[in-house]
């Protein structure tokens, strides 16, 4: 179990530091070395966290730019039962996988696969207890896809989700959300 909490930690280091492909192997390595462990500990001890690792070797992945080599574990946490693997605290990497592939979409001008896979994260966040989208990084990278794809709908989401103490004291939100609102009109 040691060796796993190193390997982990060298990896999150590395992927703060943005050495997303070094992070990637890293976290390939924990997912492999945590798969082997899970398989000699109880039903009841620690849950298998090898999908969390595989996943957060793909999101490195992805942000190298390496899409292909990510997208099988990014599809897969759409879907992936956070529950059952009592992973349960670890749903929000749905989030992430979503924000990257909606951003694909968005970059691609695909208006329509972008709001048919929006659809779809805003299902799975109500599945998964967690509005989409949650997170203030993502709120922000999707109010500019919004936009600049004309999807009016996905801009009031994100404006109703906004936490009001985080608006109050984040100028670049500030900025998206008015820009949003003029794009949108009056709510």
């Amino acid at each position: 179990m040691h060796q796993i909490d190193d390997v982990a930690s060298q990896a999150y280091t590395a992927w703060d530091l943005f050495e997303f492909e070094r992070a990637a192997e890293l976290f390939e390595l924990a997912a492999t070395l945590e798969k082997e462990a899970a398989t000699e500990r109880g039903p009841f001890a620690q849950p298998d966290q090898s999908f969390l690792f595989r996943l957060r070797g793909a999101l490195c992945h992805w942000d190298s730019g390496s899409f292909e080599r990510a997208r099988k574990t990014l599809l897969d946490a759409l879907v992936f039962d956070w529950k059952a693997a009592r992973l349960w605290g670890d749903r929000r990497d749905t989030e992430k996988a979503f924000t990257r592939l909606l951003m694909e979409r968005a970059s691609a001008s695909d208006h329509v696969g972008f709001v048919s896979l929006w659809q779809l994260a805003t299902g799975r966040g109500e599945e998964l207890n967690l509005p989409f989208p949650f997170v203030v990084p993502h709120q922000k990278q999707l109010l500019r896809a919004c936009v600049s794809l004309g999807f009016h709908q996905g801009c009031r989401q994100i404006i109703e989700r906004i936490d009001p103490k985080r608006l109050k004291v984040d100028h670049e939100l500030q900025m998206l959300k008015a820009e949003a609102d003029r794009f949108t009109g009056p709510g």
